[in-house]
C-alpha cells in the first residue's frame, strides 16, 4: 500500500468534507477592489440566497499571513462574488485557491 503525504491543508479539507462544512474553489478573476473575491465557477448560484455565505470565514492558504483569513460580509450569488469585512493588502489575485 502506497503512503500518502498528508499536509495540514489536506487533513483540514478531508475532515471538513466529511461533515459537509467546506467549500473549496479558485478565483476566476481578480477582485475589482481590495474586499472582493470572484469565483464564477464555484460561487455562482441561482439557488443560494444572497445571505448564504454571510458570516462564513474565507481562508486563502497561499496569501500572506495577514491576508489569509477574512469573514464574508456580502455574497452576490448571481455574479459569484464575495465581499469581506476587512481589506486585503492588495486586490485578491486570479487563480488563488480558497476555502470557506
Amino acid at each position: 500500500m502506497a503512503l500518502t503525504t498528508l499536509t495540514r491543508t489536506s487533513i483540514r479539507q478531508k475532515a471538513l468534507a466529511q461533515v459537509d462544512a467546506i467549500v473549496t474553489g479558485t478565483t476566476t478573476a481578480a477582485g475589482a477592489d481590495v474586499v472582493q473575491v470572484e469565483d464564477t465557477a464555484t460561487l455562482r448560484s441561482n439557488v443560494y440566497p444572497s445571505d448564504y455565505y454571510e458570516g462564513w470565514y474565507l481562508y486563502a492558504p497561499s496569501q500572506a499571513a495577514a491576508d489569509r483569513t477574512r469573514r464574508v460580509k456580502e455574497y452576490d450569488p448571481y455574479r459569484g462574488i464575495l465581499r469581506v469585512d476587512n481589506n486585503f493588502a492588495a486586490v485578491f489575485p486570479t487563480t488563488t485557491a480558497y476555502e470557506l
